[in-house]
């Protein structure tokens, strides 16, 4: 699981600029993964929702690589 969230932030560092990365990205790890659905840990609701919100269907292109 790790790995797969790995090859995710990869990906992320190249697609994002480097200060979005730092502050939304980089303290994140994957939670859970169950059927199609990914859990993606942050460090509080306010990045989570601006995940959610500016970068779901980039997480999820990277994802279905």
């Amino acid at each position: 699981m790790e790995a797969v969230w790995n090859k995710v932030l990869s990906e992320l560092e190249i697609e994002v600029s480097k200060a979005t990365f730092l502050t939304l990205f980089k303290g994140t790890s994957l939670s859970s993964i169950e059927e199609n659905v990914v859990t993606v840990a942050t460090p509080s609701p306010m990045v989570s929702s601006l995940i959610e919100k500016r970068y779901y269907g980039l997480i999820q292109k990277i994802l279905k690589k």
